[in-house]
């Protein structure tokens, strides 16, 4: 037997739909959550791991970003598989950071 919802289905307000279709509006939803890449670096911490998507999901364009807080961050750990060309994390590469890596210069070290 499978369990009913007793509240109904609701819209994204809160509201109780009468037809019981919840609807979504993607672009809003994407759209809120757009940041400036400095500001969506700053949620990296000392101590973070981070990791970087693959070929044409690598972060080129937050990579530069990331790089820039080189002295304000340490102990990060930067997983990556392949990414296009030369991460800029890699060339920054302050010795507290641990590149592990494949393919990112100064990674296993």
């Amino acid at each position: 037997m499978q369990a009913k919802n007793v509240a109904g289905p609701r819209s994204p307000d809160g509201q109780a739909r009468q037809d019981g279709v919840h609807r979504m509006d993607h672009a809003s939803e994407y759209s809120s959550k757009l940041v400036p890449a400095a500001e969506a670096v700053r949620v990296v911490r000392p101590g973070d791991w981070v990791q970087y998507g693959h070929h044409a999901n690598a972060p080129v364009y937050l990579d530069g970003f990331l790089a820039r807080r080189k002295d304000e961050l340490g102990d990060v750990k930067l997983c990556a598989v392949v990414f296009p060309g030369l991460a800029q994390v890699a060339t920054c590469d302050p010795p507290t950071w641990q590149l592990r890596a494949a393919g990112l210069p100064g990674a296993y070290r």
